[in-house]
């Protein structure tokens, strides 16, 4: 999974720059990150990006948790970009780009 997470963070910066300058009309910018709780549990989420400065991305809970609790959906999040796993872009007719780690898990998931 490694180079999957490597590959999102390196291409990282052109997503953010599209941020920064403002998306298209109905664009989202999601990333994805490791959340933590107090018993050293970790579970991957969406995070809704709201905001990018000075290292640090802000935005909100964008996943219905399981594992790590003390988080719910919408709640605020931030984190160092250092930290980032993945990222993708959503358009209003439903397709994204990025998503590079995303789409790695979802190729690899067993068939119910």
């Amino acid at each position: 999974m490694k180079p999957y997470v490597e590959q999102a963070q390196r291409t990282f910066p052109g997503a953010k720059a599209r941020f920064m300058a403002g998306l298209q009309k109905g664009q989202s910018l999601l990333v994805t990150a490791r959340l933590y709780d107090e018993r050293g549990k970790s579970e991957l989420a969406f995070i809704s990006v709201t905001r990018i400065q000075g290292g640090i991305v802000e935005g909100r809970v964008w996943s219905n948790l399981n594992v790590v609790t003390i988080y719910r959906f919408r709640d605020r999040y931030a984190f160092p970009e250092a930290q980032l796993v993945d990222w993708l872009i959503t358009s209003p007719d439903g397709t994204e780009e990025g998503n590079v780690f995303g789409k790695f898990v979802d190729s690899h998931k067993v068939p119910k």
